[in-house]
Order: C-alpha cells, then structure tokens, then sequence
C-alpha cells in the first residue's frame, strides 16, 4: 500500500513538471535561438511564473534549464553563472535522464546534498534532530522532471520536486501534492483521526518523516512519533518502543532513478493491536477446525444411516 501510495504520487509530480512544461513552450518562454536564450522579457517572465507555480503544488523547487541542463531560472533566485543540473560533481539523476536518456519525462527518489542542496535551502528545511543529539540535513526527495519541446526540437527541461523529510501535515488548496506522503498514506489506511499509526519514512538509519499522532515521549507535542529514531536498515520488519509504546512497522524501499535504495517508508501500528489481530485470527481457524471436524462426523453418521 506503502509502494502504491510513493508511485502515485511520483505520477502526481509528473503530470505537475509536463503541465508547467507545456506552459512554457506555448508561451514561449525558452527557445533554441541563441540569441534570444538571454531573453530579459522571457527571464523576468519565467522569474515571475516559477514561484507561483511551487506554490500552488507546494514544491521544494521548481528549475528550468536548457538542453544541455544549464540552469534558465528556478523559483527562489536568479541562477549562478554557469549553473547547471548536470555538473560532474552534482548531476542530477533525474535531469540527466530526461535530457540524455530519451527526451521522455522521469520520476524517482533523489538524495539532495550539497552546494545544489545549500543553493536551494533544502539543507535548513531538511534538518532532523535525531535521538543521539546530532541532526541530519540530507534532503530525501521526489523529484520529476519533463521536456519542453518547441517547434519539435528539444529546447530545455522543468524539474521540480517535493522533500520528504518532515513533512506529514496537508496543506490548504486542491492540488493532490498539497498533501505530503506520509500523511496521504495515514488517511488512506486509517480513517479514524483517533489510531495511534500512520506511515514512516527512513533516510538511511533515521526517521526523517511520520504521521503517527504525538506521543508523550517527544519533545514537543507538535512533533510526530518516532521522528529522529533509529532504523534498522537490514530487515523489512521491525518494533520500535517509544513512549511506553511498541509500533510494528513493515518497510518497502524508496529507490532512485537507477533502482539503487535511498530510502524506505513504512506503516507502523500498536503492536497491540497486532497481536489482537493474531490472537482473532487463532481463534477464528481453531473455530473452522472444530466446525469441519464436526461437519465430517455428521456426514459420516448420515453415510451410516
């Protein structure tokens, strides 16, 4: 379900860098002429355009780059001479597979970090207080990208993205994306605002995301259960204790672009209620057992009769 939920919403991400692609390319906001690839009109254009539209779907980012992955514009700042999404020392997995891999739109998981993770302020949003007092600022994301075509011809790319460290509450607004992951993963399996579960999310051995309820061992009664815990990167299936409670939590990797594992999410319930499941579930097969075997007896002394 977990799996189900991170693909859609890699769909979602999709759909939102084509649309703000195509808008582009109508306009046209990015063209193949040299001369006018300086355009002031069209940058101010795309300036104006890129925040707006990082609001709307609530995105961590929102860049343009021509067909060499030479950064155009992005949503918080005129780009640096030179930027550029396919750098030797920070290529983006998923700009380089758009621009070089097929000129076809790509999604998948991206671990931010670095100058393009600072450039960004990605490395501040990012930041996660762990259990052991240190923090992490690596940024776990899903990001997509699209071509933007003029006149048939390649001409640049949108890439946007949406973090997941930290995020579980829905923001306001009609866009699938203003609701994060981890919070769309608990409304779809947990109906009643009252259970204490929801869905986790792992970079590496840390917690980074939760939308399970506040428990009374966090610091702050704002944070989700189980953020900044330790996660056993080897198994799909674990307990954490927190608080007094035990959480069973099943896990599925969250993999980029070359099917390598960045991350994980997962779906944590009351160990209690878990072992309640079990306990009906004996009771419900001891109960068939018992209704078979008296079934068969009476079918035998209806043979004989």
């Amino acid at each position: 379900a977990a799996a189900s939920l991170c693909e859609k919403q890699l769909i979602e991400l999709r759909a939102a860098a084509q649309g703000l692609a195509d808008e582009i390319a109508n306009r046209p906001l990015v063209s193949s002429d040299n001369s006018n690839r300086d355009n002031p009109d069209a940058s101010a254009r795309l300036q104006d355009l890129l925040p707006r539209a990082q609001h709307e779907a609530s995105l961590e980012f929102v860049i343009v780059t021509d067909s060499l992955g030479r950064v155009i514009a992005r949503h918080n700042d005129k780009p640096s001479p030179g930027e550029t999404l396919l750098g030797t020392g920070e290529k983006n997995p998923v700009a380089d597979r758009v621009l070089t891999g097929g000129n076809v739109p790509a999604a998948s998981c991206v671990l931010e970090t670095g100058e393009h993770s600072t450039r960004l302020g990605l490395d501040l949003l990012a930041q996660v207080r762990l259990d052991d007092g240190s923090t992490i600022n690596s940024a776990l994301m899903l990001e997509a990208g699209a071509p933007i075509f003029s006149n048939g011809r390649l001409v640049g790319m949108v890439l946007v993205a949406q973090m997941l460290n930290n995020l579980y509450k829905a923001s306001p607004g009609s866009s699938q994306l203003k609701t994060p992951l981890v919070a769309e993963a608990r409304q779809t399996l947990y109906r009643n605002a009252e259970d204490d579960a929801g869905a986790v999310i792992a970079l590496g051995k840390s917690v980074v995301a939760s939308s399970i309820p506040p428990g009374s061992a966090n610091e702050s009664a704002s944070v989700p259960a189980l953020v900044g815990t330790t996660h056993d990167t080897g198994g799909i299936e674990e307990n954490y204790q927190q608080g007094g409670k035990t959480y069973s939590i099943s896990w599925q990797p969250l993999k980029a672009i070359d099917g390598a594992a960045l991350g994980a999410i997962g779906i944590a319930r009351p160990a209690r209620e878990l072992e309640a499941s079990a306990g009906t579930g004996t009771l419900i097969f001891l109960i068939g057992v018992i209704a078979s075997l008296l079934a068969s007896a009476a079918g035998f002394l209806f043979g004989r009769a």
